[in-house]
């Protein structure tokens, strides 16, 4: 009894040590007890245990270690960034000023619109050279700066009237001519075709520099043949006083004309006949 007990003893030491070592084994211990009927060496009758071979587990193999899995970075790929196209700044394009306009220019200017229309009428153009025109030009200007003072277009300053201006200016007489077809003489205070004392006068306005009202029209008043194309314009429009049979009247042969520019970009023009 105290061999099989050794045996156990061995058994379990052997498996603890298996255990320990990573490996599974299988240990098979068989006992033999009295056995009824089991013969007897030498008159003595004790039996003997007798241990089974233990067979042994096929040991596992090295561990393969887990693959670690490198996570993968895309690769960016490029985006060609577009080339924006610079865009061009306007450039604002300044404003004439009332002081860039010239008023000499713009008289000669009038009396150039008024002789091409003229011409499309089959009349002969008026003079604007010489010392008649001079004077004319010079009692002209002396008006429009008359009416740039009282900032409005009249005829009549201070009682004085167009008439009184060619008397003042020796020019009455010199500017009367026959009518065509009659016995009379045109004369500035008596044009033919209405009595006035502002006969041989036409008078306009206009702007300088901004917008106006032109014969019911808006127009960007910005140079000084925008200027000259606008008061002439006027005149041949203008249904009373009768601007547009004066300016076409047969036997005339002079014209002078005289302008203002006031710093508000206002354009007062004055023409007379002769």
């Amino acid at each position: 009894m105290v061999n099989k007990t050794a045996v156990l003893l061995v058994g379990g030491i052997v498996l603890v040590a298996v255990v320990v070592m990573g490996g599974v084994a299988a240990l098979v211990l068989t006992g033999g007890g009295d056995g009824g009927g089991a013969g007897s060496t030498g008159g003595g009758g004790g039996s003997t245990a007798t241990a089974a071979d233990a067979t042994p587990l096929p040991s596992p193999g090295p561990e393969t270690p887990n693959a670690t899995v490198t996570p993968t970075t895309p690769t960016a790929t490029a985006t060609a960034t577009p080339t924006a196209t610079p865009v061009p700044t306007p450039t604002a394009t300044p404003k004439p000023d009332p002081s860039d306009f010239n008023e000499t220019n713009i008289e000669t200017l009038i009396a150039d619109e008024i002789n091409d229309r003229r011409e499309r009428q089959g009349l002969d153009r008026l003079s604007h050279n010489g010392s008649t025109v001079a004077e004319l030009n010079e009692m002209a200007r002396a008006h429009s700066t008359s009416m740039a003072r009282r900032g409005n277009l009249t005829h009549v300053i201070n009682g004085t009237t167009s008439a009184d201006r060619y008397r003042q200016n020796d020019l009455y007489q010199v500017c009367k001519w026959k009518r065509p077809g009659e016995d009379g003489f045109a004369s500035p205070d008596n044009n033919g075709i209405e009595v006035s004392e502002n006969g041989f006068e036409m008078i306009g306005r206009t702007a300088a520099g901004r917008e106006t009202e032109v014969v019911n029209d808006t127009r960007f008043i910005g140079t000084d043949e925008d200027a000259a194309d606008a008061v002439v314009d006027q005149w041949f429009n203008t249904t009373y006083p009768r601007y547009p049979e004066r300016l076409t009247f047969v036997n005339a042969s002079r014209v002078g004309v005289g302008v203002e520019v006031t710093q508000y970009g206002e354009v007062y023009a004055t023409a007379n006949l002769c």
